[in-house]
């Protein structure tokens, strides 16, 4: 019931967004056409730029929904929806300014990309603040408004009773609760009165006005609403279940269909399919530029490997990935050929508590390999890893396979993220940490608090990292 109402209208929302933003791509050419002729100046045939639309829009629609612009119908603030249309907006400019950089659109001119993104944030956002204030006053005058009643009187249906109160622009109204223990009868959950027991739904359903009846029980208590299941069929009610039966700390529940057959998920990783997808596209644009920006770096220091000592430019080790998948990790060789025999006899001196194996002043490194570290060069052919999907730009740093069969059950949970090149780890000392559960801390907190923006303040606080060389080695 919920979701589908939020569903239909968020759909109907990114429809009606979308539309503007094609709007304002014919707008802007217009606009923009038409000032140019008052200089001397033209634009190609609105025939080449055509082809950029399917572009903006994916990536207009792709952003506002990463941002949560239809994550619900509730609106806290005007100020909130205008934010969310403005980083929809950089982030939509930034990368279609890139694509058409990098695909060498010479005939693309940058002033008519700005001005579509104006028209478009003027636009959506002048949609936002009506929306907004309709729905806010559609509500106060009791339109749309759906009654249901809740079989359950227990925390948890408080917790929804109190959710639908702080959420009116959803417009729900609850007509009261029924429980099977009598006593209850009368009692308030969260100013919602108990009207009755199980064997009064008859009753409660003749007397009253009931669009949906929405079921919050144990799932011990499932056995005892046969019979409300029976009537809500047979009259024609609609009847949720409430699937939370089980109290996790991390995971949260997830309903799925599979050819007919529903499901009933739990997952510890908070991050959804569509913000994973979002991280992909973003890793993937970034990884391309960047190998083909730091290009004339990868040459130059594989020649000087090759110089300083015997031995491939590029070291590959198998690393534990998604989930324990086993990776090919590519890195710049900063040891000598036979290091991997070498580390039995330097165990003792692991300063590393856990399973992973890390000590200071490494006599296995070249003298170009310690520079090579300290600086982090040694880690840009794992940009490769990220364009072909096994790595992500940020995310917990992969181990070796011995390693991972080493972790403790709740360190495994580090593997629910793909791994990235960096990580709240490398940012916060990386070996001034001694201890592997304090790092594996660390990834969780990362996995546990995961967002785009958490990505970018990680991104950008790994360059002052990287170039002071702050806990490298």
């Amino acid at each position: 019931m919920l979701k589908e109402r939020i569903e239909v209208f968020k759909r109907v929302n990114l429809l009606l967004d979308l539309s503007l933003v094609a709007l304002s791509f014919f707008l802007g050419y217009a606009f923009l056409s038409s000032l140019l002729k008052m200089t001397a100046h033209s634009l190609y045939p609105f025939n080449s730029y055509i082809i950029f639309l399917p572009l903006l829009l994916i990536f207009w629609g792709g952003f506002l929904c990463f941002f949560g612009m239809y994550n619900s119908l509730r609106i806290e603030s005007f100020y909130k929806v205008l934010l969310t249309v403005l980083k929809a907006a950089f982030f939509s400019f930034i990368i279609f300014s890139s694509l058409s950089y990098i695909l060498k659109t010479v005939y693309v001119n940058r002033l008519l990309i700005v001005c579509i993104f104006v028209f478009s944030v003027i636009f959506i956002s002048i949609e936002k603040i009506v929306l907004v204030w309709a729905f806010r006053y559609m509500h106060r005058l009791g339109y749309n408004t759906k009654n249901i009643l809740i079989i359950g009187a227990n925390k948890k249906a408080g917790r929804f009773v109190k959710m639908l109160k702080e959420r009116p622009e959803w417009a729900f109204n609850v007509v009261g609760v029924i429980d099977k223990n009598p006593s209850k009868a009368g009692k308030l959950i969260e100013g919602v009165k108990v009207i009755g027991t199980f064997k009064d739904i008859n009753r409660v359903v003749h007397n009253n006005v009931i669009d949906e009846i929405i079921v919050i029980i144990p799932y011990y208590q499932l056995g005892r609403i046969r019979k409300i299941m029976s009537l809500c069929e047979t009259e024609g009610i609609r009847t949720s279940i409430a699937v939370d039966y089980f109290e996790f700390q991390l995971s949260q529940a997830k309903e799925s269909n599979l050819k007919g057959i529903p499901l009933l998920t739990f997952e510890a990783t908070r991050a959804s399919m569509w913000h994973l997808a979002i991280k992909r596209f973003f890793d993937l644009i970034v990884s391309g530029l960047a190998l083909v920006l730091f290009s004339p770096v990868f040459i130059v220091t594989a020649l000087a490997i090759k110089l300083d000592s015997r031995g491939p430019a590029i070291f590959k080790q198998f690393r534990g990935g998604l989930n324990g998948r086993k990776i090919t990790m590519y890195k710049f060789r900063t040891m000598v050929a036979d290091a991997d025999a070498r580390i039995k006899e330097l165990l003792d001196r692991n300063e590393m508590q856990g399973p992973v194996f890390k000590i200071e002043d490494d006599p296995r490194l070249t003298k170009l390999g310690k520079y090579l570290r300290k600086f982090s060069i040694d880690e840009l052919p794992q940009l490769w890893n990220v364009f072909k999907g096994d790595m992500s730009l940020v995310g917990p740093r992969p181990h070796l396979i011995r390693a991972v069969k080493k972790y403790n059950a709740w360190q495994r949970r580090r593997l629910s993220m793909k791994p990235g090149i960096t990580c709240i780890w490398q940012v916060s000392g990386r070996n001034t940490i001694k201890n592997f559960s304090e790092w594996t801390k660390l990834d969780l907190k990362y996995i546990d608090n995961w967002s785009f923006w958490l990505d970018i303040k990680i991104l950008l606080k790994t360059i002052p990292a990287v170039i002071f060389t702050r806990g490298a080695r």
